[in-house]
């Protein structure tokens, strides 16, 4: 397995590919990254192990025959409290420990639960609207190259409507297809993923996504309280923390291509931590 030391050296130089700043905030990807890593540093095991038994511990109840779904979906929002909670331990160098990932079903359960049924809707219908969208404007993309690469299958779809024409750049995933021509056409199915499922969703939960931090700082408030302080927020930092979200989502892409997913296991609390120092900055 990759040390620390090189782990944070990769994150590192991928992230500086992308000195963005946002004029309302004097943070940048790189200043976040360093925190984050800063805040990591000789706590990446106790991480892992806890990131690790808690996904375990969900995987199990979600696989209960007839009633997995159902439970959880009721533990996925005290669970991603607790997460919040620890990550902000972490952070602030604050004594994370095990007992935090629950401290969403020991305080405040049914709001946190709520805030969560309530986001999802919301996320769920705008996303979908989004991905229409999206997932048209890859369409058009991927008319764009067929045209450039497999010119008779556009011309056939073109004139004739002929939608098996579509299927043409799969057959290259055969053993006499040039090598090249496969690796292009699987990064742009990747990019085309990536662009029309996965970001429509996370620009349509731009707003809620402080929603848990803020629970996590305050065992009183009710879930409806929450989101609206989560959008109010987020006003002016929607496109930093998407650029974030974008980052994330490539460094995840690239870290289950190039480790066969064990790098997983060092970028779920990243992902985590990240976020919390994220968050705190723009509270402040």
């Amino acid at each position: 397995m990759l040390k620390n030391g090189k782990v944070n050296q990769l994150f590192i130089l991928i992230i500086n590919f992308s000195p963005l700043k946002n004029n309302k905030a004097s943070f940048s990807l790189n200043s976040l990254f360093k925190q984050t890593f800063f805040s990591l540093k000789e706590k990446w095991f106790q991480a892992i192990c806890i990131f690790l038994v808690a996904g375990i511990f969900q995987f199990l109840i979600q696989s209960i025959p007839a009633v997995g779904g159902i439970l959880g979906f009721i533990i996925s929002g005290p669970l991603t409290v607790g997460y919040c909670i620890y990550s902000l331990n972490i952070m602030n160098d604050n004594f994370p420990k095990v007992e935090n990932i629950f401290d969403g079903f020991k305080f405040n359960f049914g709001n946190n639960l709520l805030a969560y049924l309530i986001i999802t809707l919301i996320v769920i219908f705008v996303g979908f609207l989004i991905l229409f969208v999206f997932f048209s404007i890859n369409f058009l993309l991927f008319l764009l190259y067929l045209d450039l690469f497999f010119s008779q299958s556009f011309e056939a779809f073109t004139t004739n409507y002929d939608w098996n024409a579509l299927l043409s750049p799969f057959k290259l995933f055969s053993f006499e297809s040039n090598f090249f021509d496969l690796i292009f056409f699987i990064l742009f199915l990747i990019a085309s993923f990536c662009f029309s499922i996965i970001i429509p969703f996370i620009i349509a939960s731009l707003p809620y996504s402080m929603t848990f931090f803020i629970m996590a700082e305050d065992y009183s408030i009710d879930a409806w309280e929450a989101i609206q302080k989560s959008r109010k927020m987020m006003k002016g930092f929607k496109r930093k923390y998407l650029i974030l979200q974008i980052v994330l989502v490539i460094i995840a892409v690239l870290t289950s291509i190039f480790t066969l997913f064990i790098g997983l296991l060092w970028f779920i609390p990243l992902s985590y931590v990240i976020t919390a120092v994220f968050y705190n900055q723009i509270k402040n």
